[in-house]
């Protein structure tokens, strides 16, 4: 009889612990592959259609304020 109070702790060993199927090994590979070609690709995408470096640029800063805590 095992004491349920008790667990046990072991470290996950991702080799041999996590299923991992065929399709699964071909679309990580397929993904590794499109990472390189152009990495920036997904961040450009989050960028607003009208965001420019020079309007970026144009912000204000916080350089004057006051410092604060948090």
């Amino acid at each position: 009889m095992t004491d349920s109070t008790k667990t046990e702790r072991r470290a996950l060993d991702l080799e041999r612990d996590v299923p991992t199927t065929a399709a699964d090994i071909r679309v990580l590979r397929m993904l590794r592959k499109s990472c390189t070609e152009d990495a920036l690709v997904d961040v450009q995408r989050l960028l607003a259609p009208t965001w420019t470096l020079a309007a970026a640029a144009a912000r204000p800063t916080f350089e004057n304020c006051p410092p604060f805590d948090l």
